[in-house]
């Protein structure tokens, strides 16, 4: 097990050990994360088997910074011998956070994220060497819920797709603006037009960034690409400077005149075959 801590809090000292381990022994991912931890007096004896009050919270941070909390739930948990467990997500979802039933503020586990541990209410955040301690080994296992390691999300209201989404389902006569190209090198997003009203959804940069060269940036001078059929969709990638299209070109793309005739030559070799009576010589 690996050792991360031990910090003094009010004279309760707590030492996580090797500890973030999705909860599984099948190929079903469930929801939760076991977190295993030592609680020891500040003489380093364990203290008295009982039950006492954590809180846990993941943040997208190292250190506490308002605005950068994530998640947060108290768990009382069955201390023995200083020991106990806690299933992280048990109480508060990681899919729904504040618990009002919107998961526009789910946890994706496809970036960093950082766990605070409180004993009893107190204060003070456990850090180890002035940090937060890191969640990324879970990360793999949570995305792994998705469909093929990618995160979806149903949206009908204007939305800034962040680098942890990669496939928007859309409605209505919305706007989706892109994440900084220059700082997802590598990035791809599928879009998806899935209501039968034509409304459009129009997508746009930042920056004034492109996708395939042209500027999709409404606030400098560019011009939104618009989705207006119902399952029309488009996937692109960051090059780290711009976003391109990938995959299949619909015929809406096309523009006028793009496709032209061409005379292949004045004629085309052939040789006259004739049959009579029925029958093929042999």
């Amino acid at each position: 097990m690996k050792k991360y801590l031990f910090t003094e809090l009010n004279k309760v000292w707590i030492i996580g050990l090797a500890v973030l381990i999705p909860c599984t022994l099948m190929a079903e991912i469930p929801k939760t994360i076991n977190f295993q931890g030592f609680l020891t007096n500040s003489s380093g004896v364990a203290v008295s088997d009982g039950l006492y009050d954590i809180t846990f919270s993941i943040w997208d941070t190292d250190t506490p910074i308002d605005g950068h909390q994530l998640w947060q739930e108290t768990l009382q948990v069955d201390v023995a011998d200083g020991i106990y467990n806690a299933y992280l997500g048990s109480d508060t979802t990681f899919d729904d956070p504040n618990k009002d039933g919107d998961t526009s503020d789910a946890l994706s586990f496809t970036r960093p994220y950082y766990l605070g541990i409180q004993v009893a209410g107190d204060d003070t955040y456990i850090t180890f060497n002035g940090k937060l301690l890191t969640l990324s080994s879970v990360g793999t296992a949570f995305r792994a819920q998705t469909s093929s390691g990618r995160v979806i999300r149903t949206i009908n209201e204007d939305y800034l797709i962040t680098d942890a989404d990669d496939f928007i389902f859309a409605s209505g006569l919305i706007q989706l603006t892109l994440p900084d190209a220059t700082a997802n090198k590598g990035k791809e997003i599928a879009i998806k037009k899935i209501d039968t009203r034509t409304l459009s959804i129009s997508i746009v940069t930042q920056n004034s960034q492109t996708i395939d060269d042209i500027n999709r940036d409404i606030v400098n001078g560019g011009q939104a690409f618009v989705l207006d059929t119902q399952y029309r969709d488009i996937t692109l990638i960051s090059n780290g400077k711009n976003w391109y299209r990938i995959g299949k070109m619909d015929i809406e793309d096309i523009p006028d005149n793009g496709i032209q005739p061409e005379k292949l030559s004045d004629g085309i070799p052939y040789t006259k075959i004739v049959i009579s009576d029925n029958q093929i010589p042999g």
